[in-house]
Parts: C-alpha cells; sequence; structure tokens
C-alpha cells in the first residue's frame, strides 16, 4: 500500500513529495521522498524483472525518481536511509568490466520451478 502523506521538501534543489510505503508480507515499511522534476533517461521495462521493489511499478510514480528513502523495521526503527547529495549532468565516469566473469541470472524467475 502506497500513500502520499502530503509532506514535501526540496532534495538535492528538487521538490519532493513523501509516501509511505507498506510492502504486503513485510513487517516494516519505508518512507520515500519522489520528484517529478529530475529527468533521467531510464529504460524501465525490466525493473520489475529485476528484484526491485514493487513500488516502482506503482503507477502514482510514473516519470518520478526517488531521492531519499527511509526504512523502518517492525519496531518502527530506523533500519537503512538513503539521501541524494547532488545530481549532475556533468559527472564523468566508467565502469570496466576487465577481469571479471559474467554469469547470466534470471532474476525475473526467483522462486519459480
Amino acid at each position: 500500500m502506497i500513500t502520499k502523506t502530503g509532506n514535501t521538501k526540496v532534495i538535492a534543489g528538487y521538490w519532493c513529495d513523501e509516501y509511505k510505503v507498506v510492502e504486503e508480507g513485510e513487517e516494516g515499511y519505508s518512507m520515500v521522498w519522489m520528484t517529478n522534476d529530475v529527468k533521467i533517461r531510464a529504460d524501465k521495462r525490466n525493473w520489475g524483472k529485476t528484484g526491485m521493489p514493487s513500488y516502482y511499478g506503482y503507477p502514482g510514480f510514473e516519470n518520478s525518481v526517488m531521492l531519499a528513502l527511509e526504512a523502518y523495521d517492525k519496531d518502527k526503527e530506523l533500519v537503512m536511509k538513503m539521501e541524494t547529495k547532488e545530481i549532475s549532468d556533468n559527472f564523468k565516469h566508467s565502469i570496466s568490466a576487465e577481469g571479471y566473469s559474467f554469469i547470466k541470472v534470471n532474476f525475473g524467475q526467483a522462486g519459480k520451478k
């Protein structure tokens, strides 16, 4: 269940709305901060097959980006916190896979026989 709390704040220069996310079958919950102001070109077709939490497919989050998250356990104790500090289109980076072996993993079939 996803509930918009009505709280807003600026994270990394972008206005965000807060949502409470309660995953079915989970004892804890998350508070996520989403914005529609960040435009990232990303292929979302496979998000449901990669083990990403189900709320990424929530229609109310279409074209949104999560800039912060707080996860709480069943006792309402904070167990994880993530917040975006900066978003830069000019950030230069590279990733090398040299020396690594690759194994094909089908995340979408987890638990299926």
